[in-house]
C-alpha cells in the first residue's frame, strides 16, 4: 500500500515523523528511568543519643544493600533549625561534627557519631527550645558504588519524634568460623534503652 495523493503523502510523512520521535522519547525515558544508579543504602529509622567517651552522642546508623563495598564514603550530617530574626523566621543550617566522616571502604555497618560538647548546636538542648527550633538533622551520604560504577549520593532525614534518648543500637555483627562476619541488615533499626544509673555513670566518667 502507497499513498496515491498528495494529501496521502503528507499524512503517511507526518504519521512517520510523529511516531519515531515517540518511540525515540518512550525508548529514551525508559532508558534513563532504569539507568539511573541507585544508592541501595539503608538508615536506621531512629537515632539514638547515648553516652560516650564521657560525653553524650547522637548516633545514626547505616549499611549497604550491596555485596560489594562503596568505595570513599563521606557521611555529612546537618543541623536545621528555625531562627527567628525580626517579624519573619529563617531556617539556619549548622553542620555537626563527626567523629569519623569518611571511610575508605563501606561494606558493613557504619554509626555515625556527632559528640555533643560545648560547640555542637545540640549542647543544652531543652524541651522548649526544640519547641521553638522545631529542629531536623539531615543525613548524608556519598561514595563510589564498586557493584555499577557509579558515584551515589543517598539521605535521610530525622525529626524530634525520630530520636530516642538513651537508648544504644543493638549489635549487628556476628562472628561466623572461618573468620567471615555476618551482617544481619533486618536489625539495623533496633535499640535497647540503658538503665538511668549506666547513663550518668557514662557520662561522668572521663
Amino acid at each position: 500500500m502507497t499513498p496515491n495523493t498528495t494529501y496521502g503523502h503528507v499524512v503517511a510523512t507526518a504519521e512517520i515523523f510523529v511516531g519515531m520521535f515517540l518511540t525515540a522519547l518512550v525508548t529514551g525515558a525508559f532508558f534513563a528511568r532504569f539507568a539511573r544508579p541507585h544508592a541501595r543504602l539503608v538508615f536506621s529509622e531512629t537515632a539514638v543519643v547515648t553516652p560516650y567517651e564521657g560525653r553524650r552522642a547522637l548516633m545514626v546508623r547505616v549499611a549497604s544493600r550491596r555485596m560489594q563495598g562503596i568505595s570513599e564514603a563521606k557521611a555529612r550530617m546537618v543541623y536545621l533549625r528555625d531562627e527567628p530574626v525580626g517579624l519573619t523566621r529563617f531556617r539556619r543550617f549548622s553542620e555537626l561534627k563527626l567523629a569519623r566522616d569518611n571511610m575508605p571502604v563501606l561494606s558493613l555497618s557504619w554509626t555515625l557519631i556527632h559528640p555533643i560538647d560545648e560547640e555542637s548546636p545540640l549542647f543544652g538542648m531543652t524541651d522548649a527550645r526544640l519547641l521553638a527550633e522545631a529542629p531536623t538533622v539531615l543525613v548524608s551520604i556519598s561514595g563510589f558504588d564498586e557493584a555499577i560504577s557509579s558515584t551515589i549520593h543517598d539521605r535521610r532525614s530525622y525529626t524530634p519524634d525520630d530520636i530516642r534518648l538513651g537508648h544504644v543500637f543493638d549489635d549487628i555483627l556476628r562472628e561466623l568460623p572461618g573468620g567471615f562476619i555476618e551482617l544481619d541488615i533486618t536489625r539495623i533499626h533496633d535499640t535497647s534503652p540503658l538503665e538511668a544509673d549506666l547513663q550518668e555513670s557514662a557520662v561522668r566518667a572521663s
